[in-house]
């Protein structure tokens, strides 16, 4: 529809095309970057190939924080058998782990005497 009306105006279309993606860009709050384009046809076809990626971007983004939730779940748990109900400390620094400090801490339990061997000292 858009297309139709600006028909005939190549200038109005690439100023339009212009608007649109800076909108995007600051709407997106500086994370969907798109390339400049000449006119509108150039900025759908940019957007439908973005889209695909930015789609597989968080659906990838998606996977890996359900994967580091699980694991800090799973690690919990385990301390949570092992040394009994976790002080505060402990709950605040699993949520606050990285996934290769989760996986560390889940080799650590298995064979740490204590929590603090696992998770170190509280305030550190």
């Amino acid at each position: 529809m858009l297309q139709g009306w600006l028909e005939g105006q190549p200038e109005l279309k690439r100023i339009f095309a212009i608007w649109i993606r800076a909108m995007v860009r600051r709407h997106s709050q500086n994370r969907l970057v798109l390339p400049k384009v000449r006119d509108l046809r150039e900025l759908k076809m940019t957007l439908t190939d973005r889209f695909a990626t930015w789609v597989r971007q968080y659906e990838q983004q998606g996977i890996e924080k359900g994967i580091e939730k699980g694991e800090a779940l799973l690690l919990r748990r385990q301390l949570v058998r092992r040394f009994g109900t976790l002080p505060e400390w402990a709950e605040q620094r699993l949520k606050q782990a990285t996934t290769a400090q989760l996986e560390t801490w889940g080799d650590q339990v298995l064979e740490a005497a204590t929590l603090t061997e696992v998770l170190g000292h509280p305030g550190h």
